[in-house]
């Protein structure tokens, strides 16, 4: 099997199997038409191989027009079988051309109607605040802030239960120059060390850093320089009974976004248990589910 030139069909055996069917088929096109350049130095094979050959060295539009190409090849075989009427190679190859363009071009459609749809719903269905956990449950926030000027990076820890009250909050100061990705996972690790220690057993983390959540989601080794973060979050999740981690819009996540400047005006680290901070305390308020 040879397969030569950019895209130019010149000649085209193929014998595939369908059921007991089987078909030959053989054509030389005009040097003007174009589409996928395949030659088969007099060698027989199925369908499936040929394709999956393809598969790895064409592109996805050359493999779509191809899958055109064959399927006009196999309505010419019926049409003569069963009608005894004879189509040209050119029609075969303008129509395949016109099967290909008009899928194109749904897709393009398909993909810019459905993407504004999920946009629309995403946008729709998105909390612009936050929400209370279920009963017995407990949701911790979580979010850093960075000084570069004082090389400094602020973490904010806040717990609240069901009726939207706070059961324990942290800011943490720490002397480090890092970048925002690094300080959102030291933020995700400190909140799951808090909670451990203040006795959490069941609990929802959010924070409003998307990346962050997905890899610490991801089932995959991570060898990059927060890898060592993910590795402490997952030992220490084997201490609760449940545990899930979301990722949130910043606006559900004002109060935790807070407190890292109250530990930046002090420089120091500050810890509540049953209170809620006063630098906080309007928006705790605020968010809190109606009776």
């Amino acid at each position: 099997m040879e397969l030569s030139g950019p895209v130019k069909l010149t000649v085209l055996n193929i014998e595939g199997n369908f059921g007991t069917s089987a078909f030959k088929w053989s054509c030389v096109t005009h040097e003007s038409h174009d589409p996928l350049s395949i030659t088969f130095a007099g060698l027989r094979v199925d369908f499936q191989s040929l394709f999956a050959y393809c598969m790895d060295r064409y592109t996805k539009d050359e493999l779509d027009l191809m899958a055109t190409t064959a399927r006009r090849i196999w309505l010419r075989r019926n049409a003569w079988i069963f009608e005894q009427r004879f189509e040209h190679p050119d029609i075969v190859y303008s129509e395949a051309m016109k099967a290909w363009m008009s899928f194109k071009r749904c897709n393009m459609i398909d993909h810019k109607v459905f993407s504004k749809v999920e946009r629309n719903d995403e946008n729709r269905n998105r909390p612009n605040k936050w929400s209370p956990p279920p009963a017995g449950v407990l949701k911790v926030n979580w979010d850093a802030s960075i000084n570069v000027a004082k090389d400094w990076v602020g973490l904010g820890i806040i717990a609240r239960d069901s009726n939207g009250l706070c059961v324990g909050a942290k800011c943490i100061t720490i002397r480090a120059r890092t970048d925002p990705k690094t300080a959102e996972f030291m933020a995700t690790l400190h909140a799951v060390k808090f909670s451990k220690e203040v006795g959490f057993w069941d609990v929802i983390f959010e924070g409003d850093a998307a990346q962050v959540v997905k890899e610490i989601k991801s089932n995959s080794s991570n060898f990059s320089k927060v890898g060592h973060f993910i590795e402490s979050i997952y030992l220490e999740k084997q201490y609760f009974r449940s545990i899930s981690f979301h990722a949130i819009p910043r606006s559900c996540n004002m109060a935790a976004h807070t407190l890292p400047k109250e530990a930046s005006s002090k420089f120091v680290d500050l810890c509540w248990l049953d209170d809620t901070p006063m630098c906080v305390s309007s928006i705790v308020f605020r968010e809190q589910p109606s009776p």
